[in-house]
């Protein structure tokens, strides 16, 4: 990454012990780590005029979504926000759906739909 410029938007969900503009601070000094840390489970969205970065908490309890297919990329809390955002087919994951059957739970970064991946914390 290089140098962060001054009109960054910063999105906060769920609980983060840092407001608005320290998480801004901490960005502009590359303190991705810090900022990962924080007390709280959260999701914290960082956009850029060319770039997003979506930092978690150790935790990653907070559910977060991408779509990425090499050219066009939408992110969002919910699913269904992306599918409509970018008019997108409704495509099961079957795998999933059995997963959901079987284990009452999703495995890896799969989701229902998909082409739609949860974002999960791999390292900066």
């Amino acid at each position: 990454m290089g140098q962060v410029p001054s009109d960054i938007q910063v999105k906060i969900y769920g609980y983060c012990e840092y407001n608005e503009e320290f998480l801004k601070t901490l960005i502009r000094a590359s303190k991705y780590k810090c900022i990962q840390d924080a007390k709280g489970e959260f999701t914290i969205v960082y956009i850029a005029p060319s770039e997003v970065q979506i930092i978690t908490s150790n935790t990653g309890a907070m559910h977060y979504f991408y779509y990425y297919d090499g050219n066009r990329f939408s992110h969002g809390q919910h699913i269904l926000e992306i599918v409509q955002e970018l008019k997108l087919e409704w495509k099961w994951d079957w795998l999933s759906v059995g997963d959901l059957c079987e284990q009452e739970n999703l495995t890896e970064n799969r989701t229902m739909h998909k082409e739609i991946r949860e974002y999960h914390l791999e390292g900066f």
